[in-house]
């Protein structure tokens, strides 16, 4: 016998809704003889709706198992469980009762979630610390735009940088900021950015990486976004002081990227 039959000739068959935890949960009680979900369309086998932001969620709990469809359409799992601040472990069990006792230890001390992009490299969102105030500037700013494809009239001349392909490309973020009209000013004891990250390539099956991470630390073996042809992402990183070249001991980030490739990095937010 069924546990739960649903059926439509024109609409929803099954629909769950839940503002604090799982909408629906499936489970077979013999893991070895039997499935959890059991899902066939002529359409499709199931369908994820995505979320209207790039990139994986970065706010909230999350736990290894889940998967995340972002607005560019690209697919994300959660391998391993945390919090983007500490969550007590019994509001956590009670909520997620199917989280990992390692993933509700995490949550617990707000240790972020670590999500892997389907089909490319390992997603870390940034994990402010506790205390700490995300500033939403009043207009994006364009900190950096990079001419693949010949200059971009929405990019001020001065804007423009050497292609970080193989070497750190080491960018500023603490300042005043003019694009045009816009004005904008990232404060010297700013901690982290939340920034749009765009990068395309010559073509649009030509694939490659760009990673994204504060000047003080070592580029990262993995990548922040995985491109093909042209990508953008919703992206936060945390910041540390240049440690070298025209902009040493400026607040900033480093960027690298595997092959010669336009980029932009526009500035939302950042916390202080």
């Amino acid at each position: 016998v069924n546990g739960v039959n649903g059926w439509s000739y024109n609409n929803t068959g099954v629909y769950g809704f839940s503002k604090a935890s799982y909408g629906i949960v499936a489970e077979s009680g013999n893991i070895t003889t039997s499935n959890g979900t059991t899902t066939a369309g002529t359409g499709a086998a199931f369908f994820i709706k995505p979320d209207p932001q790039n990139g994986p969620p970065l706010t909230g709990a999350h736990f290894r198992g889940e998967v995340h469809v972002d607005a560019g359409g690209n697919w994300y799992i959660c391998q391993t469980g945390g919090a983007s601040a500490p969550t007590p472990a019994e509001t956590i069990r009670a909520r997620f009762p199917s989280a990992s006792p390692d993933d509700v230890q995490r949550a617990a001390v707000g240790a972020a979630p670590v999500w892997s992009l389907i089909g490319g490299a390992s997603f870390t969102p940034y994990n402010p610390p506790v205390g700490t105030t995300i500033n939403f500037l009043s207009t994006p700013t364009r900190l950096y735009g990079n001419p693949f494809y010949g200059p971009d009239p929405k990019v001020p001349a001065s804007v423009y940088g050497a292609n970080p392909q193989f070497n750190p490309l080491y960018l500023p973020v603490s300042g005043t900021f003019t694009n045009g009209s816009n004005v904008q000013t990232i404060p010297a004891g700013a901690t982290a950015v939340l920034a749009t990250l765009v990068a395309y390539n010559n073509g649009p099956s030509a694939t490659g990486f760009a990673t994204v991470y504060p000047a003080n630390a070592a580029p990262p073996t993995v990548a922040t976004v995985v491109y093909t042809g042209f990508t953008s992402t919703l992206i936060a990183v945390g910041l540390g002081t240049i440690p070298s070249g025209s902009n040493s001991g400026k607040n900033g980030i480093g960027i690298v990227t595997n092959l010669p490739i336009g980029m932009t990095f526009d500035v939302v937010a950042y916390w202080t």
